[in-house]
């Protein structure tokens, strides 16, 4: 009777510890195991995420030099006020208007910076912030016949650096075949 005793007290106590000590611990077993799935799952994403950077950065490499310049030359860095000026005089010479006036600074801006240093002409009000795309206006006057200005606006919208004609406006003065015309655009830069 003693030894039935002894297993019972025995049989009793492991059922016991196994109620308090083994269940939270398989609790925890458990938990740990769907953990882990969740895991690999987030692992496979990460190597799928991997393998797209892998291929845009390849893409982006397989780039070429000369693409590269023409993205340059289409959204420089600064305003290359002038380069800009530049190419505007050449195509106005080519489409055979006579290049009579640039403003590079369309907006009412103070002569003076907030240092208290002069501003040149062609400067931009404020020194933009970040890295994004910022605006830069600028007034044209011309002076030709129509089919000039037909040319020349072709020629800008050719232009690899972008510019966006907002406003035109002409007037013909007393000779039939010239017109005096006023352009006002807006060109980008980062």
């Amino acid at each position: 009777m003693p030894r039935l005793l002894i297993t019972i007290i025995l049989l009793f106590g492991t059922a016991v510890l196994g109620l308090f000590y083994l269940a939270p611990q398989w609790q925890n077993f458990r938990s740990l195991r769907e953990d882990l799935t969740a895991l690999g799952g987030i692992s496979a994403e990460f190597d799928t995420l991997i393998q797209n950077r892998d291929a845009l950065l390849n893409l982006i490499n397989s780039v070429s030099a000369d693409n590269l310049d023409r993205i340059d030359l289409a959204l420089p860095n600064g305003v290359n006020a002038a380069d800009f000026l530049v190419s505007l005089e050449r195509m106005a010479a080519e489409s055979n208007l006579v290049l009579r006036r640039i403003d590079l600074s369309s907006t009412a801006a103070p002569a003076v910076s907030a240092g208290g240093q002069p501003r040149p002409g062609g400067a931009p009000v404020s020194i933009p912030k970040g890295g994004g795309i910022n605006e830069f206006p600028v007034g044209i006057s011309i002076s030709g016949t129509y089919g000039a200005l037909k040319e020349f606006l072709s020629d800008l919208e050719k232009n690899l650096r972008l510019i966006d004609v907002e406003n035109i406006s002409f007037v013909s003065p007393e000779k039939e075949s010239a017109l005096d015309i006023a352009i006002k655009a807006k060109t980008y830069y980062q």
